[in-house]
């Protein structure tokens, strides 16, 4: 049965009720008929409360979506902290909602970019003002390349190599 068939039927009962001559309650028993209406009422008053709660929750999620894209508006144009803060309204109407926790994630992150930029900026001497001198290295470094770093097998394998080829072993490649 539908909502509105319901509330047709509720309407009908009821016209019934005030159309009949009544006893008082005390000198009748509930008959069949009654439990029938009394079920039927409660009936549409359930589906009454399951339809206002449906209406409620998609008043919610159309005022969330409409948060949502204005969040993601924000968030394009790079005002971090707007965009942020209307994610965070978001989640309290849609509590997980994971798009919008992704995008809040990334907001809060470039807020924290920019703050440790800003940060650098100011412990770093400003340099755009004065012209860049090229970085002049000693002599020392210039002349020598520097050391080369060979790992503990590498130096065995050619040490092993040096002395089997010294003592004219002609396998020597088999050892390494």
């Amino acid at each position: 049965m539908s909502y509105d068939e319901g509330v047709k039927s509720a309407k009908q009962l009821l016209t019934n009720l005030i159309n009949e001559v009544t006893v008082p309650r005390g000198k009748i028993q509930a008959g069949p008929q009654d439990k029938e209406s009394q079920a039927k009422v409660e009936n549409i008053a359930e589906q009454k409360a399951k339809s206002d709660q449906f209406e409620s929750e998609r008043e919610t999620v159309i005022k969330a979506s409409a948060l949502l894209a204005q969040g993601k508006q924000l968030f394009q144009s790079k005002d971090w902290p707007g965009a942020a803060q209307i994610f965070r309204q978001v989640l309290t109407l849609i509590p997980n909602h994971a798009e919008t926790m992704k995008l809040l994630s990334n907001a809060e992150a470039q807020i924290q970019q920019e703050r440790e930029a800003l940060a650098r900026k100011i412990e770093e001497p400003d340099t755009e003002d004065r012209p860049s001198q090229p970085e002049v290295q000693p002599a020392e470094e210039m002349a020598a390349p520097p050391p080369k770093r060979f790992s503990r097998k590498t130096i065995i394998f050619g040490a092993v190599g040096s002395l089997l080829a010294l003592t004219g072993i002609i396998g020597a490649s088999v050892f390494l």
